[in-house]
């Protein structure tokens, strides 16, 4: 039963990060436009605002209740910020991959391109784990944070805060992860076919998808940290005892 319960829990956190995902308006778009239009507005992967905002018009994003320092919007897009002045065009696009349309390959596809940085059509070990880190805290930090700042009933966002709270935890470690994943039989750079090929593997095809993500990490918490915690909680308490 408590299982059941536990299970019912993180689908509501995560149906309420989901409506927000949907409202932020992506899932309209093929992942490939959506980098396409950042990249049109871009020099050097970085954004002035008013860059920024023309590329939201093109994609006919909701941009109503952008501009206020107060506003979660705003509060949202300043997260992909590089400095004050610009907005960083790589975690956009990568915004736009997480959620909007696309198959598996076509997804990886566009991440490539994305994080092939000096365009050699490879992704070595450096763009790999900016690309890994970008997509993790998007996923894990930046969308769940936007959706508690959107919520206004007051047990639910306890709730969704302890679910934030959980995937905060396993961030370091789900890098960790990936970059592992990654590294398996590759050496120390991937080109563009095995990079497309590996996305053929479930765990890692989940870096399409944000909400997938967030699946897999409250997985890794219930493995690793939750035990973890259990057995320091122990520990302490055993030692009040003495």
């Amino acid at each position: 039963m408590g299982c059941t319960d536990s299970r019912n829990e993180i689908l509501d956190e995560e149906s309420l990060i989901k409506t927000e995902e949907l409202n932020l308006g992506y899932s309209k778009f093929h992942c490939d436009k959506i980098d396409l239009i950042f990249k049109r507005y871009s020099l050097s992967s970085k954004m002035h605002g008013s860059q920024f905002l023309t590329a939201c018009r093109e994609l006919t994003l909701d941009m109503s209740l952008y501009g206020n320092p107060d506003k979660p919007l705003t509060k949202f897009y300043h997260s992909f910020k590089m400095n004050y002045k610009h907005f960083n065009q790589r975690r956009l696009s990568t915004l736009g991959v997480l959620l909007g349309q696309g198959s598996h390959k076509e997804k990886a596809k566009v991440l490539f391109k994305i994080y092939d940085i000096v365009k050699d059509n490879t992704l070595d070990e450096s763009e790999m784990r900016i690309m890994i880190e970008d997509i993790l805290e998007i996923a894990l930090v930046i969308i769940p944070t936007y959706a508690y700042n959107l919520t206004q009933d007051e047990e639910k966002k306890v709730e969704l805060g302890k679910y934030i709270k959980k995937l905060g935890s396993v961030l370091d470690t789900m890098i960790k992860y990936y970059e592992i994943l990654f590294s398996q039989g590759q050496g120390t750079v991937i080109t563009f076919n095995d990079f497309v090929d590996m996305f053929d593997k479930e765990e890692i095809n989940a870096l399409g998808n944000s909400s997938r993500i967030r699946k897999l990490s409250i997985r890794e918490h219930g493995r690793v940290i939750a035990p973890a915690t259990l057995v320091k909680d122990f520990i302490l308490e055993a030692g009040k005892k003495n």
